[in-house]
């Protein structure tokens, strides 16, 4: 299978590959718009991908190292695609929870607002902020993700129970 930078480069001598791009994030870009602009996820991402498209061959392959699904390449496009969408401004350089430093993408809306904060060298995605206001007879509230490493679950380490347990299911023994 080819990586999505494999794909995004092809793009340039091959439009129809950008296609495959589509077809392989659309799902995700859509459920992450329509939870942060409901009502508008069908236009954005059109207006996400009609961006993308147009300036595919503006990014650095080797902008960044990091292996996730969607590779560095193709975030830092998507991210920079974001940045144009109408409710949504470049909040600049700013520190995550844990410190690290940082580009904020902000987007505002009737119900609250979201914030991504980007590490600038690799498009890695450190932190997300989800602020809901109260409206009459609602509650109001917050709710930060703060990624610390980011890659194939794979290679995720194994959950611990409290007690130092694995989590993990123990592999079939043979029988016999």
């Amino acid at each position: 299978m080819e990586t999505d930078e494999d794909l995004l480069t092809r793009s340039i001598r091959e439009p129809a590959a950008f296609e495959l791009l589509v077809v392989r994030h659309s799902g995700a870009l859509h459920g992450y718009l329509s939870r942060r602009a409901p009502g508008a996820a069908d236009d954005l991402l059109a207006e996400v991908w009609l961006r993308a498209f147009a300036s595919r061959g503006t990014y650095d392959v080797d902008r960044g190292t990091s292996r996730a699904p969607a590779g560095p390449r193709l975030r830092a496009a998507l991210y920079e695609v974001l940045a144009g969408i109408p409710h949504v401004r470049l909040a600049g350089s700013v520190k995550d929870s844990a410190g690290r430093q940082g580009t904020a993408i902000e987007l505002k809306m009737g119900y609250g607002s979201s914030r991504v904060i980007i590490e600038p060298r690799t498009s890695r995605l450190l932190e997300a902020i989800s602020v809901l206001r109260a409206s009459p007879g609602g509650e109001a509230g917050t709710v930060r993700r703060t990624y610390l490493s980011a890659g194939p679950a794979e290679n995720a380490p194994t959950p611990r129970t409290q007690s130092g347990e694995s989590t993990a299911n123990p592999s079939p023994q043979p029988k016999g």
